[in-house]
């Protein structure tokens, strides 16, 4: 079967991406640093993803970082559907598996997945499984229902702590095994970039030198 790994991502608009930085870098340093960690994530997952990478962006499909990921990746980049997040996925979801590809939603705040655990889900989806990368925070990175089941993604509490535990109780009850990948640590405040380089001080290091 084959496989979508779509990327969902907000914008970088100074003052609208990366709110929980301004305070530290200022709203044009939170929108520079949104696009390398934009940036970052097409690159790591169209080197790692054996099948189709897309990006889906809100609201504005329009901005000038969008255009050069297009000429450089020459992936397709376009918006998202209406509706809160759940909406949102389960949308980009439910379009791939009428064309008759697996998919998996992932956000790009996590750059620093590893390539083995792109290529893990990508080979589960590829079988008829379903799987699912889970956040420190509570939430997921990453989700491929297959099919896509809109049971598990409505009614909730997007950026609370229990999405993760909700969306598998979901899941169960319809009967879907949920596979859990590795989890991983989506990089949303200063104190995050900061505990993700012990691990990877590079990558760190490129993210931040984006921020002035």
């Amino acid at each position: 079967m084959d496989t979508e790994l779509i990327l969902f991502a907000r914008s970088p608009v100074a003052g609208q991406a990366k709110t929980r930085m301004i305070p530290d870098l200022g709203e044009q340093g939170a929108a520079n640093l949104a696009v390398a960690l934009l940036e970052e994530s097409v690159q790591r997952s169209v080197e790692a993803w054996p099948g189709t990478v897309s990006l889906r962006v809100w609201p504005d499909t329009g901005h000038e970082c969008l255009n050069r990921i297009r000429r450089r990746y020459g992936i397709t980049v376009a918006g998202q559907a209406d509706g809160d997040l759940g909406a949102k996925m389960f949308a980009a979801l439910n379009a791939a598996y009428e064309r008759g590809v697996a998919a998996a939603v992932m956000g790009c705040d996590a750059p620093h997945c590893p390539a083995e655990t792109l290529r893990a889900a990508h080979t589960f989806l590829a079988r008829g499984r379903s799987v699912i990368g889970p956040s420190t925070d509570g939430g997921y990175y990453l989700i491929g229902i297959n099919p896509p089941d809109p049971g598990c993604f409505e009614r909730i509490n997007w950026g609370g702590a229990r999405v993760f535990d909700t969306t598998l109780k979901r899941a169960a009850r319809a009967g879907i095994h949920l596979i859990v990948l590795q989890q991983l640590n989506d990089i949303d405040t200063m104190a995050d970039l900061e505990a993700l380089r012990e691990s990877h001080p590079e990558l760190v290091d490129r993210l931040l030198e984006s921020k002035t």
